[in-house]
């Protein structure tokens, strides 16, 4: 079995504790457990993030690998098609190399963001949960987009449409007739400030 990459730096230890069926506590048993467990299988390895589902576990190690235990229904371990249940905690190879830095798991499907803004998706997309037209399940992590969909320029063209947007508010805020409007006095108002004059001579203000 493949293993992600080990790190220098002391590791940081990952307990787990609840129910175990299926493997999701990554112990290599189905048993439950009561009280905090150390995962001995992710010893040698500094953690940055895990994810839980409703019974798959998720781990991401500070060197952007990812490792998934638990239930694989629908796919949602990310190891291909053949995929079954993990006792213990297996690399999830389609994301080799892309360096992931952060990670999600819903009830039966996953997803992973890359440091280069790349999100993949993996498990049930039943309900469209990965975002692909099309796709209605996937055992191993797809890209959201690669299906039709350029988020790169989608992204871009939102990113336009709302600039333009903004100079199109601040534009109708300096218009002539915008700042005519501000400055006109009512009638009432101007009548208001008017200053009337006695017969005595003396000032008084109009009420």
């Amino acid at each position: 079995m493949a293993h992600p990459k080990t790190m220098a730096e002391p590791p940081i230890l990952l307990y787990t504790w609840g129910d175990g069926s299926r493997g999701a506590l990554g112990h290599g048993t189905v048993d439950r457990e009561e009280s905090p467990r150390l995962c001995l299988a992710l010893l040698p390895f500094k953690l940055r993030a895990v994810a839980c589902g409703a019974g798959t576990t998720l781990m991401l190690t500070a060197a952007g690998d990812v490792c998934a235990c638990g239930a694989a229904d629908d796919g949602v371990l990310g190891l291909g098609a053949r995929g079954a249940d993990r006792l213990a905690p297996a690399l999830v190879a389609e994301l080799q190399g892309r360096a992931i830095t952060a990670i999600a798991c819903g009830e039966r499907h996953a997803a992973a963001l890359s440091a280069q803004g790349e999100l993949l998706c993996w498990g049930d997309s039943s309900d469209h949960q990965l975002g692909v037209p099309g796709v209605a399940r996937s055992a191993l992590p797809v890209a959201v987009g690669s299906v039709g969909v350029d988020l790169a320029a989608e992204v871009s063209a939102a990113l336009v449409q709302a600039e333009e947007k903004r100079a199109a508010a601040a534009q109708l805020r300096r218009s002539p007739s915008a700042e005519s409007a501000a400055r006109r006095e009512s009638p009432m108002r101007r009548s208001s400030s008017r200053r009337l004059t006695s017969p005595t001579g003396s000032e008084a203000a109009a009420a």
